[in-house]
């Protein structure tokens, strides 16, 4: 990776599973540069020939991320702010359009920007103990209107702004229940459920695995436009040598 910084730490275990990890204690709060280090390090993975599964972690038990580093507001112009909105959100944009799976691992509180990381991941594996919510409106402050919008997708308009306007947080089971996350587990089990997840994720072929992301994703206007980007998609399908082996491994289990 050509990017480095103190506060994310970077492994690739796999060929197809890369993990970052926030690692700023005790609140894994998003620096101006530790955002741009997560977008950089994204848009390197993207450019990628197969682009590998991400896994999101973090550091620590008792915060996932607290959001944006409130102290760098401190005192200063408009303008300084204005940047480090326009900065988090073209990292909201790289994680959105990274065309593989993205698996969080949240333990602790998901707040604000933190939980806009969480609603930016395809599978999300929370501990029962985490928190998921939007306090900004009690502080004076306001998330990117890509993570509202990501929010309103995933958890319906009135559950969204009922969590936007009253600043309150969602438990575990809250999230599980309104699908912002898939699985719960013990806090101690986070990591290794998610690591799981991403593994089984890394073992899929990558190709199909990016259609099917982007196709969940949507963006295609009315049937005409679905069905020339289905003949478009399946036709990679169809000549890919992995994929003609899965179905000749399919076949031939049939005849036995």
């Amino acid at each position: 990776m050509s990017v480095k910084h103190p506060s994310l730490r970077i492994e690739d275990p796999a060929d197809r599973l890369c993990v970052l990890t926030l690692d700023r204690p005790p609140a894994n709060a998003l620096t101006s540069d530790l955002i741009e280090a997560i977008t950089t390090t994204i848009r390197d993975l993207a450019r990628r020939s197969e682009p590998p599964v991400v896994l999101l972690a973090a550091e620590g038990e008792r915060f996932f991320c607290a959001g944006g580093d409130i102290k760098e507001l401190d005192g200063t112009e408009p303008e300084h702010a204005l940047r480090r909105m326009e900065r988090f959100h073209h990292m909201l944009l790289a994680l959105s359009a990274y065309p593989s799976a993205i698996v969080v691992a949240v333990r602790g509180y998901a707040a604000g920007g933190g939980l806009e990381l969480a609603l930016m991941g395809d599978v999300v594996i929370a501990g029962e103990g985490a928190k998921f919510g939007f306090p900004e409106i009690r502080n004076g402050l306001m998330p990117a209107i890509m993570g509202i919008r990501r929010a309103v997708e995933s958890l319906g308009r009135q559950a969204a702004f009922d969590l936007l306007s009253s600043g309150r947080f969602l438990s575990a089971p809250e999230a599980l229940a309104l699908g912002l996350a898939q699985t719960v587990v013990p806090d101690t089990a986070v990591l290794t459920r998610a690591t799981e997840a991403a593994t089984e994720l890394a073992a899929k072929d990558p190709l199909i695995l990016g259609i099917l992301k982007r196709a969940v994703q949507g963006g295609d206007a009315g049937p005409e436009a679905m069905r020339r980007r289905t003949l478009t998609e399946f036709r990679k399908i169809l000549t890919r040598p992995a994929a003609v082996e899965a179905r000749q491994r399919f076949l031939a289990k049939d005849r036995v």
